[in-house]
């Protein structure tokens, strides 16, 4: 799956980076939903570390990029395990159209 033309800042956040240029298609690890994604952020609301109003906004953002057909995937950088990053991917016709980096080991 090659990357295709990178959307530019597609959340409309000034200080959220895209990393659609170095995700490759070797790093994609496993399809999920919006909501499964999530549901670890679910825990840190329940933990009151996050509002939920915060992640639902994230969540709806994420949402609005998709169109029908498109996937979500995470993805992941390194083998070992303090040596790791990874974030979530958009893929659209087998192509990586957007991603961004949530969290390194």
């Amino acid at each position: 799956m090659p990357t295709d033309t990178p959307m530019s800042n597609p959340r409309g956040d000034a200080d959220v980076d895209d990393w659609t240029e170095f995700v490759t298609p070797e790093m994609l690890r496993c399809r999920v939903t919006l909501g499964e994604y999530f549901a670890e952020s679910r825990e840190l609301v329940a933990a009151g570390k996050v509002s939920q109003s915060a992640i639902d906004c994230d969540q709806s953002r994420l949402e609005a990029l998709a169109q029908p057909g498109d996937t979500w995937w995470e993805w992941v950088l390194g083998t070992e395990p303090l040596r790791q990053m990874g974030g979530l991917a958009l893929v659209r016709s087998q192509r990586i159209v957007w991603a961004r980096l949530d969290w390194i080991s």
